[in-house]
């Protein structure tokens, strides 16, 4: 006989926050797409922001893997905490999860701050080398 997985308060926890973490990639991504068109229609086109454009996406590039691993990773292992072994277990766990995530993210600004010089030409070979000092600057 197949086995029913249970439902219950826990079931409905992990659905809600799986909700409210679509609802605050949604409106993150509306208020990115928002920020680029004020952008581009106070600025315009040129040098300057297409080497901002370029330094944005490679943050980002970076960035959101980690986002996305941490964010998948974490809400099983913390709805699964606060079942087992209370909130302030859970608590403890997410405070571990935060701090892990700003050390890498950290560690991977400082990184790409330092290679910034040889990353800037991979993602954005058709610069002048004013543009491409331009767009290395902000990374």
């Amino acid at each position: 006989m197949d086995d029913v997985p249970a439902r219950g308060p826990g079931a409905r926890a992990l659905v809600s926050g799986t909700a409210l973490l679509l609802a605050a990639r949604l409106l993150t991504a509306a208020l990115a797409l928002v920020q680029t068109i004020l952008l581009a229609k106070t600025f315009g086109t040129s040098s300057a922001t297409d080497a901002y454009f370029v330094a944005s996406a490679v943050s980002l590039m970076f960035a959101g893997p980690i986002d996305a691993v941490l964010n998948l990773a974490f809400q099983p292992v913390y709805v699964h905490s606060v079942e087992s072994e209370g909130t302030a277990a859970a608590w403890r766990i997410a405070a571990g999860v935060f701090r892990a995530g700003l050390v890498a993210t950290g560690a991977l600004s400082l990184a790409i701050i330092a290679l910034s010089r040889w990353i800037s030409p991979l993602v954005a070979p058709g610069f002048d080398p004013a543009a491409m000092a331009q767009t290395a600057r902000p990374m």
